[in-house]
């Protein structure tokens, strides 16, 4: 087998270039007096996440994964159980409104334009809400990508090798 240059680099987007806004969810948790840090939100979504992929994977239904990924990560940083179906409501309704995962992960970006600038072609293919590539641009992205590709505008998800 001989080795091949590669050429072409595809990103998913959430958890990968875009991470969630630790600094929006502190905030609607002090605003409920419910006290953690951003270091803290970092390792509970993180936990959170590994389960939620793990569960789908074995079967689970990706119809609650969302709901079941922030009650794993609020109970983490210590959200009252009365107050977490309000609080994930919330949160909701800002995700849909102006999205969650906005902030470029750190030294994403830079890693991205250095793979631009070394002449690989570069896209995006998440299972997103329709403004994957908005929330690319607004977070420092514009102009790296070739193409973006995101389920909701596509039509089908991955892994569906259609998308």
């Amino acid at each position: 087998m001989t080795a091949r240059r590669v050429t072409t680099v595809l990103f998913d987007a959430g958890g990968v270039l875009l991470d969630l806004d630790y600094a929006f969810l502190k905030r609607l948790l002090d605003a409920r007096h419910v006290e953690t840090t951003i270091d803290e939100l970092s390792t509970s979504e993180s936990i959170a996440r590994t389960t939620i992929d793990r569960r789908v994977r074995e079967g689970g239904r990706s119809s609650e994964a969302w709901r079941d990924y922030f009650r794993i990560l609020l109970t983490r940083v210590g959200a009252p159980p009365e107050q977490t179906e309000e609080i994930i409501d919330t949160l909701a309704e800002a995700h849909h409104r102006v999205g969650l995962w906005t902030v470029a992960i750190d030294g994403a970006v830079e890693t991205v334009r250095a793979l631009k600038e070394a002449g690989h072609r570069l896209g995006v293919v998440s299972n997103a809400e329709g403004r994957v590539e908005r929330d690319l641009e607004g977070a420092g992205y514009a102009g790296l990508f070739e193409t973006v590709v995101d389920s909701h505008v596509v039509g089908v998800e991955k892994p569906d090798p259609q998308i």
